[in-house]
């Protein structure tokens, strides 16, 4: 007789099903995705099946695919080829418990009171805090939040020029932004980093704030979705896996709406967990012109420590400028005067 192989999925943990739950609390077309994936037969559901039983508003299979695919790989359910298209189909230890997860998600006060079944009960001395404790809180903020970025605030997205480049190297970008903060030192990439850039030198509202930012260079082609960032489309998790209070994603292009639920989402979960508000932003193609126009000087090489490696050269941004076809005097416009009117100024 054959021995029949038994495995204990910790997927089915109460652990789990509190934070598949949690985050699905978060997000109505993430709610939907499961649901929609768990229900019916076992058979692979894509994209446009998803978006069909799911008959959400501005849910898309583009949307579905940028959602889902990190979703598969927390193990949420399995991402694989069907008839040779991307599909997801359930997990069978995860599908026994569906009906709480989705009941859970749908009810917060269920959810709050939900306890780990593998948490030891433990009897302890605490001091009790008599204050009444924090709600959750999140907020969008913009670069025009920020103290140390004020310079921005008199240009307008409508009123920018065009830069040449249109798009820097991600590191003369983030060491840009380390230098008008006034961060200093090496900002080594891996792997597995958290984020791109850590500081503990943003001022929003009168108060220090510890910002993490994750930064996209050309490398990741526009528009940026959720699977451009990190290698699993992880890179927001990560993010907010840090210690910040506040969190910012940027790219010199679009910037897909799903990014900003994904957010949304996470900054939900980091306030829940800390009491605290946290608060969350982008910085599309507009307001990283706006960065560099202000903050011409900091966005070139000049700005990398002499112990990095180089990028290829990049000078003060500019607004580009067609030279006239006739052999009339040139405007007083100039390239230089568009470039002196762009410049930063000076701080201390």
């Amino acid at each position: 007789m054959p021995i029949q192989h038994t495995t204990e999925f910790s997927a089915t943990s109460e652990e789990t099903i509190q934070k598949i739950a949690t985050e699905l609390s978060g997000s109505d077309r993430k709610y939907a995705i499961f649901k929609a994936v768990y229900s019916g037969g076992n058979r692979p559901k894509t994209a446009a099946a998803i978006v069909a039983i799911a008959a959400l508003p501005n849910l898309t299979e583009q949307v579905v695919l940028q959602l889902a695919t990190p979703m598969a790989h927390q193990q949420y359910f399995e991402k694989l080829k069907h008839e040779g298209r991307v599909a997801y189909k359930k997990h069978h230890h995860i599908n026994a418990v569906k009906d709480k997860i989705l009941r859970l998600a749908k009810n917060p006060a269920q959810l709050e009171k939900h306890v780990s079944s593998r948490t030891p009960r433990q009897t302890v001395l605490v001091k009790v805090d008599s204050r009444k404790r924090t709600e959750i809180s999140v907020r969008e903020i913009f670069i025009d939040d920020v103290e140390e970025l004020k310079d921005v605030l008199d240009l307008k997205p409508s009123k920018m020029p065009a830069l040449v480049p249109a798009r820097l190297p991600e590191k003369i970008f983030k060491y840009g932004i380390a230098s008008v903060l006034g961060n200093q030192g090496k900002f080594q990439d891996w792997g597995g980093e958290k984020n791109d850039l850590y500081s503990t030198h943003v001022t929003i509202g009168g108060r220090r704030i510890s910002t993490a930012f994750a930064l996209k260079g050309p490398a990741a082609a526009p528009p940026l979705t959720i699977a451009k960032l990190g290698k699993n489309g992880d890179q927001i998790p990560r993010l907010f896996s840090t210690t910040a209070e506040a969190f910012f994603v940027q790219g010199e292009g679009p910037i897909e709406e799903a990014v900003k639920e994904d957010m949304v989402a996470h900054a939900i979960k980091k306030s829940k967990e800390t009491g605290k508000e946290i608060l969350y932003g982008l910085i599309a193609l507009e307001d990283s012109h706006r960065l560099r126009v202000r903050y011409a000087s900091h966005f070139t090489e000049d700005s990398i420590p002499k112990h990095e490696p180089q990028t290829p050269k990049a000078k003060p941004a500019v607004a580009e400028v067609v030279a006239p076809t006739s052999p009339e005097p040139k405007s007083a416009e100039t390239i230089e005067e568009v470039s002196a009117a762009s410049s930063e100024t000076p701080t201390t």
